[in-house]
């Protein structure tokens, strides 16, 4: 694989309120309350991020909203 990054933030940080809002974009319902403070894994594989919480994934490429915001974490 070429060009892969990772992080794993909590979804209470910025980073990962843009993957859950990344999320939500493309459908997803979330997660219930009770799950406070999970981590959500962002991957950036050539140029595409793709998020990963809980049992929810996504992928996002530069067209996507929050693509730009959340790329500067990568």
């Amino acid at each position: 694989m070429e060009n892969l990054k990772t992080i794993t933030v909590s979804q209470n940080s910025k980073p990962g309120r843009l993957g859950l809002t990344a999320l939500f974009n493309k459908g997803f319902v979330g997660p219930p309350h009770a799950l406070n403070d999970l981590d959500l894994r962002i991957y950036l594989i050539d140029n595409i991020i793709y998020v990963h919480f809980y049992d929810m994934d996504c992928s996002l490429n530069p067209k996507d909203k929050v693509y730009p915001e959340l790329r500067q974490y990568l």
